[in-house]
């Protein structure tokens, strides 16, 4: 692991030198054990440090919330208490809301093996994860917030989209965790879906299922995602025809629907949409919308991205768990084998209390 450490900065290194800029880095990471969640981080490190990035996104796959791994608990605590310190906007790519959002697309009604069906829903994940990451990735045409690109002299154009999501979503210090959820048109025949697709956002979410604290000790019982208080959201929509830029455009809210108490409804399906968001109320715009009209696209598809309070019920559980394990002490040694003390385990358990207080504090 150390000669691959040390390989990977100086090869970036070398990378960066032969570039024109190079404005930050975007790193896609497992929280769930092994080297995944640890070298991830360290690597996130070294690059700020040695790179001098000015911008780090990260794309985490949280693991599911029961299985894979005994120690997932701690490898999750150590990495997200080091990851909201450096990191400008953690994007959380939960497994068990991938698997909901496989499981709810699937329109195979024939009854398979068991061993297919885990191959299928495993694939289906990673496709859906990667799909999920290019649809926030990928260039806009047309962004509310800034242009896509920017032009020098010689007209060549940087790529800012990782900025824009950035300053859209985790604008402020200690908030910077960001979850999203997608759908698209494939499963839809009527010709103008955009309504359908985004009902289809709610219809997910309240699938995707949540731990709290309440639940730990009934491992069946699970709810349905039901943001609270978020602080702001991007929507993303991806299509392959002017027509449908056209379509979709149609349903965005003027900027004067969003503040609040105003005598003006929300056009449907924004309505909806925020209403289930419940953004806070100091937030006089907690919605922007992207358009992108892409040729080469085979569907339309429509991206939630959003940074909710409810994040807080997540990271006590996150706590809990860790704690529980701690108090009896194990696989601490595990970790003291490798120079990881107590004071380590205590300095993330502080640092995730207080995300959670600086969430708190903007409700």
């Amino acid at each position: 692991m150390d000669k691959s450490f040390k390989a990977n900065p100086k090869t970036n290194q070398c990378c960066t030198k032969k570039i024109d800029i190079s404005p930050g880095i975007c790193l896609v990471h497992s929280l769930a054990g092994g080297t995944g969640s640890g070298f991830g981080l360290r690597l996130l490190e070294e690059a700020q440090d040695n790179l001098g990035v000015r911008l780090c996104l990260t794309f985490s796959v949280m693991p599911y919330c029961y299985g894979e791994s005994p120690l997932q608990a701690y490898n999750i605590l150590l990495s997200l208490a080091g990851l909201t310190r450096i990191a400008d906007g953690i994007v959380l790519l939960y497994n068990d809301w991938l698997l909901a959002q496989v499981q709810l697309n699937s329109t195979s009604e024939n009854k398979t093996k068991t061993t297919t069906r885990v191959l299928e829903n495993v694939t289906g994940i990673n496709n859906l994860a990667a799909e999920q990451m290019t649809n926030l990735l990928a260039p806009c045409s047309s962004m509310d917030s800034s242009e896509s690109h920017e032009e020098d002299k010689n007209n060549d154009a940087y790529y800012l989209e990782p900025w824009a999501i950035c300053q859209t979503l985790t604008p402020l210090c200690d908030v910077k965790f960001v979850r999203c959820i997608s759908s698209d048109d494939r499963k839809h025949i009527t010709q103008c879906n955009w309504v359908h697709m985004i009902e289809d956002l709610q219809f997910k979410l309240c699938h995707c299922p949540t731990h709290s604290t309440w639940s730990l000790n009934k491992t069946s019982t699970s709810a349905g995602c039901q943001p609270n208080n978020c602080i702001s959201a991007l929507l993303i929509y991806r299509m392959r025809k002017p027509s449908d830029l056209v379509s979709a455009q149609s349903l965005v809210p003027r900027k004067s629907n969003f503040v609040k108490n105003t005598k003006k409804p929300f056009p449907f399906p924004g309505n909806t949409l925020l209403q289930y968001l419940r953004p806070v109320g100091w937030n006089e715009e907690p919605l922007v919308q992207w358009f992108d009209c892409n040729y080469l696209k085979s569907h339309k598809s429509v991206t939630l991205a959003f940074n909710s309070c409810c994040i807080t019920e997540d990271l006590n559980s996150l706590i809990y768990r860790a704690r529980v394990r701690q108090k009896v002490g194990a696989y601490l040694h595990w970790y003291e084998k490798y120079g990881c003390t107590k004071d380590n385990f205590d300095e993330a358990f502080e640092q995730l209390k207080h995300v959670i207080e600086a969430y708190k504090n903007l409700i």
